[in-house]
C-alpha cells in the first residue's frame, strides 16, 4: 500500500512536467551548462533563493557531470536542507538511509548498504571511523561545511574501483565560486525533543550553529581563502522496546516444544521468550570545519591546500529492564494466539551503562591543476588522513534468581509483548536482584590512517568536439588497528550486593511493562566496589576476549588507468579500463608466540565504458557498463574470535582472512529530460547488478545449559555468498516551480523521486537437521541484500512567496534484511517507514533569514520484525523535533 501511495505521489509529478512538455516552447540550444557552484540560479532572469535555488543547483550539477549522477546543494545562506549529510542524501533518487537512535547516520545508494559506497572529500578518500566496516558515518560530518553532494552511480575508468554501490563526494567550497564574489554567512538554531522525560538524567535544549566565510586577495585577485564551521548539539531519550534476540517459541497442541515454527504440529501460537525494555540517554555533539587556501593567477594555473577536522561525541547511557524464561520445555497455560501464562522459570534483570563514542575526522589535501598547452591539463593530488574511534564503556547489572515468583502473563495483541506479573510485589523488591558484576569496563579504539597520491593527465580537457585520452595513476595506502581492553568483576560466593544499594529514586513505566522500570547509580556502585573488594573477582573470559579482539590490518591499492573519448555536438563516447592490484595483511596482535598474519594479494581488472547522446538541447540519453569491487570489512578480516556473555546470550564473533572481495557488473540507462529555460528535469533509468562472492555474515543459534541454567549460544561469522544480483527503475522529477501551470501554481516547486529494486540474494545453508526438513538444498534465497529495500523514495513541495519559503518533504523507505540467520524463520528484517519533515524560512531583510522546522512531523520510528509472520522484535522511538533559528549572509 506504501508503494502504491508513493508511485501515485510521483506520477504526478510526472504529469505535472509532461504537461509542460505542450506548453513550453522549444528553446535554443544552450552555450553549456552554468557553473554548478552557483548558489542562487537565474531562471528568466529572475533570481531564485532559498529552496528553488538548491533545486536549480542540483539539476545542473547533474547536468555538468559525465557519469549518471544526483546531487544535493547548498542554498544561498549556505546550507544544505537537513542537519547531517545523510539526512541530507535521504532526499535523492535511490538512496536511503540506516538510523541510530532516530538519526540517519549510514546511506544505502540503490539498495547497496554503505559498505558498498566510496566516500570522498573533493575527490579524496575519506577514513572511516565505523568500529568494524568501511562504511563512513555521515553523521559525523556537518552538512553546512560542504556546497555540495554528489552522489555517482556509474562509473567510468578515472574513478576508484571500491564502489559497488556508488561513490559519495563532498564537494566544499571555493573563493572561485560564484564569479568569485566574497561572503560571510552563518546561522543558530535552537532545538527540543519530545522525548525529554523518560529517565533519571535532565535533558537540555539542542542547539545549531554554522558559519561559512569566503575572500579573495591579491594583486589580481589571484589568491582565495574560505573556510567554515559548525557546531551542532542534540539531547534526547530514544524508547526501545524489543523480543530478545528476536526469539519465539512454539509448542503442538500437547506442549511440546518444537523447534521449527514451520513444524505441521505447531499450534501456530508464538511465544516470546523475553521482552528486554531499553531506554537510551544521547546527548551527540557534532563539530567540524574546513579551510581552503587557492591560488589562480590565470586560468591554466590553479593550486590549492586544504584541511579538514569533524569530530562526532556521542555520549550515552542505556537502561535496561529483562524479564526472561529459564526454562522453555514446557508450553504456557491459558494459551491463546496472543497471550499465555508463565507460571515458573522467570528470571528479571536490571542493568545500566554508560559509554561515549568520540569519532574523529581529519585530513589534509594539497592538488595543482596545470594546462601546459590548449587542451591538456594535467592534474597532481596528494593527500593525509586519519580517522579515530574512542569507545569507553562502564556497566553493571543485577538479577533476581529464577523463580516462580515472578511469572506473568504475556499479552501480544497490541504488536508487542506487553507483561503483566501475577505477584508483582516480588519484581518491586530490589533486594531480589543480586550482582551479576558490578563492573564490566571495555575501551575501544580505532584508528585509520589514509596516505593518497595521484597524478591524472588529460588530452582535450575542454570538452570539445573530436578524441581526447585520459590517463593516470594512483596509489593508497591504508592502516587500521583496533584494540579492546575488556574488564569484568563478578561477585564471589556470599556477596552482599543487591540492587537496593544503588537504586535510583526515579519512576518511568516503560512500553511493554505495568510496573516500573529500574534505574542504578553508576557512581554508587564504583563506589561500592571500591570499598569491597573482597567481595568480587575479575572475570578470566575478560584478558581473552581483550587480546582476540585486537588487529592490526594494511592494505595497499596501486591503480592505473586509460580512458579514451570521442565526441560529437550531440554524441560523447568513453571508454576505458582501470586496473587495481590490492595487498592485504592482517594480524591477531594479541598473540605473543606464533603471530597469526594473514596476507593478500589480487588484481581486478575493471573495464568500463559509458555514452551519452542529446537527441536535442533537452533530452539526454546516458549508457554504462562498469565493473567495481567491494573488498571485505575489517572487522570480517581479523584472524581472531571473541566471546562475550550478557544476559544469558553467549556470542562467539570472529573474522574470516580468506574472504574474497566482491565483484560487480554494472549496466545503467538513463533518459533525461531538462524543461526549457531550465525551469526542471525529468529522469528515468534502469539498472542491473551482478555481484559475485556477496558477503554476509551468518549467525548460528543454539541453546546450552551451563551450570544448569539454560543459555543462547550465538555464533556468528563472515562468509562469500553464492551469488547476488538486483534490478531496479529509478525516477526523478525536479521542478523549481510549477509556473507552467499558470495562477497561484507559480508559487509551487516539486522534487519527487523513486526506486523499485528487486534483487537475487542466495547464501549457503546449514547442515542441521531442523533446518534441511523444511529448506533443502545446499542454498537458500533470502529477502534482499543486507539493509536492501525494495523501494525508497521521496516527494517534496516547496512553497514561495515574496519573503516566505517553506518546503514540505516526505520520505519512504521500504522494508529491507538486517540479519540472516541459519535459521531462516528468525532473519530479520526492518519494516516499511515514512517520515515527514516541515521547514518554513522568512526573509526579514534580503540579508536576514528566520527558520523554523519540525523534523519527523509524524512521530515515526523504525521498527524491525522476524521474517515468520512479520512477529515484533524492537523498534526505537526517537520522537519529533522542534527548530527555531535565524540565518544571515553578508
Amino acid at each position: 500500500m506504501h508503494r502504491y501511495r508513493l508511485i501515485q505521489t510521483s506520477s504526478l509529478a510526472a504529469l505535472a512536467a509532461g504537461a509542460s512538455l505542450g506548453l513550453a516552447a522549444p528553446a535554443a540550444a544552450q552555450s553549456g551548462p552554468s557553473t554548478p557552484s552557483q548558489e542562487s540560479t537565474a531562471l528568466d532572469d529572475v533570481v531564485v533563493t532559498g529552496f528553488r535555488a538548491q533545486a536549480a543547483a542540483a539539476i545542473e550539477a547533474k547536468r555538468d557531470v559525465p557519469q549518471i549522477s544526483d546531487s544535493v546543494a547548498a542554498d544561498e545562506i549556505a546550507r544544505l536542507p537537513d542537519f547531517n549529510l545523510a539526512e541530507a542524501l535521504s532526499r535523492v533518487p535511490g538512496v536511503s538511509t540506516v538510523q541510530d537512535n532516530g538519526e540517519d547516520r549510514f546511506v544505502a545508494i540503490r539498495g547497496m548498504n554503505g559498505e558498498y559506497n566510496y566516500s570522498t572529500i573533493d575527490g579524496f578518500a575519506l577514513p572511516s571511523t565505523d568500529e568494524a566496516t568501511r562504511k563512513l558515518l555521515l553523521d559525523i560530518v556537518p552538512s553546512t561545511v560542504v556546497r555540495r553532494v554528489d552522489v555517482v552511480k556509474s562509473f567510468t575508468a578515472d574513478l576508484d574501483g571500491q564502489a559497488i554501490g556508488g561513490r559519495i563526494d563532498l564537494v566544499t567550497r571555493s573563493a572561485f565560486d560564484r564569479n568569485g564574489d566574497g561572503f560571510f554567512a552563518g546561522n543558530a538554531s535552537i532545538g527540543y525533543w519530545e522525548n525529554d522525560h523518560q529517565g533519571p538524567d535532565r535533558v537540555k535544549p539542542s542547539a545549531n550553529l554554522s558559519a561559512a566565510y569566503s575572500t579573495r586577495f591579491g594583486p589580481q585577485d589571484q589568491f582565495g581563502f574560505v573556510t567554515s564551521g559548525t557546531y551542532w548539539r542534540s539531547d534526547r531519550y530514544t524508547v526501545s522496546p524489543t523480543v530478545s534476540g528476536n526469539r519465539y517459541d512454539f509448542y503442538d497442541a500437547s506442549g511440546k516444544l518444537l523447534d521449527s515454527p514451520l513444524d505441521p504440529a505447531s499450534n501456530g501460537m508464538a511465544v516470546p521468550q523475553s521482552n528486554p525494555i531499553f531506554l537510551y540517554h544521547n546527548v551527540r555533539e557534532r563539530l567540524g570545519g574546513t579551510a581552503r587556501l587557492e591560488y589562480k593567477p590565470n586560468d591554466d594555473l590553479y593550486a590549492f591546500l586544504q584541511g579538514y577536522y569533524f569530530q562526532r561525541t556521542d555520549t550515552e547511557r542505556r537502561d535496561e529492564t529483562r524479564v526472561q524464561r529459564t526454562s522453555r520445555t514446557a508450553a504456557p497455560t491459558e494459551q491463546t494466539p496472543t497471550s499465555g501464562l508463565i507460571s515458573s522459570g522467570v528470571r528479571a534483570e536490571a542493568g545500566t551503562l554508560e559509554q561515549e563514542y568520540d569519532d574523529q575526522l581529519r585530513g589534509v589535501q594539497l592538488g595543482v591543476d596545470w594546462r601546459p598547452a590548449d587542451g591538456q591539463k594535467v592534474s597532481v593530488r596528494g593527500g593525509l588522513a586519519r580517522g579515530s574511534l574512542d569507545n569507553p564503556l562502564f556497566g553493571s547489572r543485577f538479577q533476581s534468581a529464577s523463580t516462580a515468583s515472578l511469572a506473568y502473563r504475556y499479552d501480544m495483541s497490541g504488536g508487542f509483548p506487553v507483561f503483566t506479573f501475577v505477584n508483582p510485589a516480588y519484581y518491586l523488591n530490589p533486594a531480589n536482584y543480586p550482582s551479576a558484576y558490578v563492573s564490566r569496563e571495555t575501551f575501544i579504539t580505532t584508528q585509520e590512517d589514509l596516505a593518497e597520491f595521484a597524478v591524472d593527465y588529460d588530452s582535450n580537457a575542454d570538452n570539445r568536439d573530436g578524441f581526447g585520452f585520459q590517463a593516470g595513476f594512483k596509489a593508497r595506502q591504508l592502516k587500521r588497528e583496533h584494540d579492546e581492553d575488556y574488564v569484568e568483576y563478578r561477585p564471589v560466593s556470599g556477596a552482599r550486593f543487591r540492587l537496593s544499594d544503588v537504586l535510583l529514586d526515579h519512576a518511568y513505566t516503560p512500553p511493554g511493562y505495568t510496573v516500573p522500570q529500574w534505574f542504578i547509580d553508576l557512581d554508587k556502585s564504583r563506589a561500592y566496589l571500591a570499598e569491597h573488594p573482597e567481595q568480587f573477582s575479575l572475570w578470566s573470559g575478560g584478558a581473552a576476549n581483550s587480546t582476540n579482539s585486537d588487529y592490526r590490518i594494511e592494505e595497499t591499492v596501486l591503480a592505473g588507468y586509460a580512458l579514451a573519448t570521442y565526441r560529437t555536438d550531440r554524441l560523447t563516447l568513453n571508454g576505458g579500463i582501470r586496473v587495481e592490484q590490492t595487498r592485504t595483511e592482517s594480524e591477531n596482535l594479541g598473540v605473543v608466540e606464533d603471530v597469526a598474519v594473514n596476507k593478500g594479494d589480487y588484481v581486478d581488472v575493471l573495464p568500463r565504458a559509458q555514452l551519452t547522446y542529446d537527441f536535442d538541447p533537452q533530452l539526454r540519453l546516458r549508457a554504462a557498463y562498469s565493473r567495481s569491487v567491494g573488498r571485505p570489512n575489517f572487522d570480517d578480516l581479523r584472524p581472531s574470535t571473541q566471546t562475550r556473555e550478557d544476559a544469558g546470550v553467549i556470542s562467539i564473533s570472529g573474522g574470516n582472512p580468506e574472504l574474497k572481495p566482491r565483484v560487480a557488473d554494472n549496466y545503467d540507462l538513463t533518459l533525461e529530460y531538462y524543461l526549457p529555460e531550465r525551469r526542471g528535469m525529468l529522469a528515468v533509468g534502469v539498472f542491473h547488478k551482478n555481484i559475485q562472492d556477496e558477503i554476509f555474515s551468518q549467525s548460528t543459534l543454539e541453546t546450552v545449559n551451563i551450570d544448569g541454567v539454560d543459555m543462547t549460544l550465538l555464533r556468528s561469522i563472515p562468509m562469500n555468498a553464492r551469488s547476488a544480483s538486483l534490478t531496479g527503475l529509478e525516477f526523478g522529477a525536479i521542478l523549481p516551480s510549477l509556473d507552467f501551470l499558470g495562477g497561484p501554481m507559480r508559487h509551487f516547486g516539486l522534487t519527487a523521486n523513486f526506486a523499485l529494486i528487486d534483487s537475487d540474494a542466495s547464501v549457503p545453508n546449514v547442515e542441521t537437521a531442523s533446518v534441511r526438513k523444511y529448506y533443502p538444498g545446499d542454498s537458500r534465497a533470502v529477502y534482499g541484500l543486507f539493509e536492501q529495500p525494495r523501494a525508497v523514495g521521496n516527494v517534496s513541495l516547496t512553497f514561495n512567496l515574496g519573503r516566505f519559503d517553506s518546503r514540505l518533504a516526505y520520505n519512504y523507505r521500504g522494508r529491507r534484511v538486517t540479519e540472516v540467520n541459519t535459521t531462516p524463520w528468525f532473519d530479520r528484517l526492518f519494516d516499511a517507514q515514512e517520515t515527514w519533515d516541515l521547514q518554513a524560512r522568512y526573509d526579514v531583510t534580503d540579508a536576514v533569514q528566520i527558520t523554523a522546522q519540525v523534523k519527523n512531523l509524524t512521530d515515526s520510528y523504525a521498527k524491525e520484525v522476524n521474517a515468520y509472520e512479520d512477529l515484533y522484535y524492537t523498534r526505537r522511538e526517537a520522537g519529533r523535533s522542534f527548530w527555531l533559528g535565524v540565518s544571515f549572509r553578508l
